[in-house]
């Protein structure tokens, strides 16, 4: 265990002493601890066995209304309460529900159900003053270390859910509490990103200021997370100086953390797990959000057309053009190669001809901004390994069969024409490069990106189009192109050397002989 996973279950037994309890308990599991209700005794109201009740009261079985028992659980409530105990029950209602207030059984259902049903951790003890709305008990931590703590405790109650949540992240310091520690970064990064990979979901908005060195760093050591389709990346209108001085994340129904960064290596992190607080520090992540625009537009394979046109607002720039994908995407292929890979598909006249109108529209884009030397130069970072898996286990082309709605398949023989093109390009134009990354080079994951300085940067995955003119990501996206662009080695990008290379993938893909 390294001392992150340590100080992370310290949070956790420090979040459960101020609950007081001994694990992460549902708002069931508090009522009935609240008002000494054992899981017998419920069972036997029920007719159930005692171990159901046991799972439903630490969270391993969800109760829902759409089960048979719910509306015994709560008959089982209402009658309990209106003995002498209703005062009891009325003031641990209150813990969990500041504002809760009943005057008949049904107001009573209401409420109690979307209390079960919400499956929030229980909260602090009532308030002393009647006059207040609430009152919370907080834990708080000070300096990076302490937010790095408290973010780990959120993602392992994350990680203990049974059905993935969301989560939300107003980020005023831009990460630099994760950016320190190369480690601890990976780690998070890759935990959040399993937790998406469940069915989680994310949004998280970012305060960008004239200077975002920091994001720049960030996106070099996250961006998987950047691209992942479950998070909603948000900016801040404004690039001034920083207009809300406070970081939150919420793990909606169950915690949040507010982080208040007063300079470097400076900062309270204080983590609340009552629901009443927890909804507040969403509805503040709420206003913040109406105040940000999204980063990402999305376009699904419908709306391509619509996504190519955006690029014709390019202004005369006469920059780089950076592309990064693990192969050549064939959508803009030869036109007559093209033709050849749609027809030995058997595509209907509708794919093949928007396929050939996509084409023709991305090469006319590209001579124009050529001839307005809006692109003074292009770079294509092709990924070796995943070039070569192509030639031996197939090649199914990505943008092809997202246009298409189905697997597009590449031949051995189309593939090799493809980059016989390329080839072609790097001897004929002197301003087409290509570079051939390495999974051993540890630069950036795969993906089908391109990215022209601050201006745009465009992403491709199996779901759609995305696009993004926020200056601040793009100048990032391309920073992180870049500075990969110089680790890779000069054997794999010098012309002459990858034009070898390229020679070598072409004679392995012609030596095949595999049938139509």
């Amino acid at each position: 265990m390294n001392f992150c996973d340590f100080m992370g279950i310290m949070l956790l037994k420090e979040v459960k002493k101020v609950t007081g309890i001994r694990k992460p308990l549902t708002s069931l599991g508090y009522l009935m601890e609240r008002l000494g209700i054992s899981s017998a005794m419920l069972a036997k109201e029920l007719h159930l066995d005692a171990s159901l009740v046991r799972k439903w009261k630490r969270g391993s079985r969800s109760l829902s209304r759409r089960l048979p028992y719910f509306q015994e659980v709560l008959q089982f409530f209402w009658d309990w309460g209106q003995h002498d105990s209703c005062r009891m029950l009325l003031s641990a209602l209150q813990e969990i529900h500041p504002t809760a207030c009943f005057s008949d059984k049904e107001e009573f259902f209401v409420l109690l159900s979307d209390i079960l049903e919400g499956g929030a951790p229980c909260v602090p003890a009532a308030p002393a003053d009647r006059r207040a709305t609430g009152r919370v008990e907080v834990t708080l931590y000070d300096r990076t270390r302490g937010h790095r703590y408290v973010m780990d405790a959120l993602l392992k109650m994350a990680e203990m859910m049974d059905r993935p949540g969301h989560l939300i992240f107003i980020e005023s310091e831009l990460f630099s509490w994760l950016l320190d520690d190369k480690e601890y970064c990976a780690l998070w990064c890759r935990r959040l990103y399993a937790l998406l990979n469940r069915g989680f979901t994310a949004t998280i908005a970012l305060h960008f200021t004239l200077q975002n060195d920091l994001f720049s760093l960030f996106f070099v050591k996250c961006s998987p997370l950047l691209f992942h389709r479950n998070i909603e990346w948000y900016a801040h209108n404004f690039y001034d100086d920083n207009i809300y001085y406070f970081s939150f994340a919420v793990l909606e129904h169950s915690m949040s953390i507010m982080t208040i960064p007063l300079a470097d290596n400076q900062s309270t992190s204080m983590v609340f797990t009552d629901s009443y607080s927890v909804q507040q520090h969403k509805n503040v992540a709420a206003t913040v959000l109406r105040s940000c625009r999204r980063i990402f537009r999305n376009f699904s394979a419908i709306q391509a057309r619509s996504f190519i046109e955006l690029f014709k607002r390019w202004p005369p720039l006469g920059d780089v053009l950076y592309t990064f994908l693990p192969v050549p995407a064939m959508i803009y292929a030869e036109e007559g190669l093209l033709r050849r890979i749609l027809s030995n598909n058997n595509v209907s006249e509708s794919v093949f001809s928007n396929c050939l109108e996509m084409n023709r529209m991305l090469h006319a884009m590209f001579a124009q901004h050529r001839k307005d030397r809006a692109i003074t130069s292009i770079w294509e970072i092709f990924q070796i390994e995943e070039m070569e898996r192509r030639i031996n286990e197939g090649f199914i082309s990505c943008s092809l069969s997202l246009l298409g709605l189905d697997h597009i398949i590449v031949e051995r023989r189309e593939y090799a024409q493809a980059l016989e093109n390329i080839v072609g390009y790097l001897k004929k134009y002197p301003w087409f490069n290509v570079a051939l990354v390495s999974e051993k080079d540890q630069l950036l994951p795969n993906m089908n990106c391109w990215c022209m300085k601050s201006c745009w940067t465009a992403q491709m995955d199996d779901e759609g189009l995305r696009f993004c003119d926020e200056p601040t990501f793009s100048t990032a996206t391309s920073t992180a192109l870049e500075i990969s662009l110089r680790q890779i080695p000069a054997a794999r990008k010098n012309k002459t050397d990858v034009e070898a290379i390229l020679g070598m993938m072409i004679r392995k893909l012609r030596s095949y002989h595999a049938p139509r």
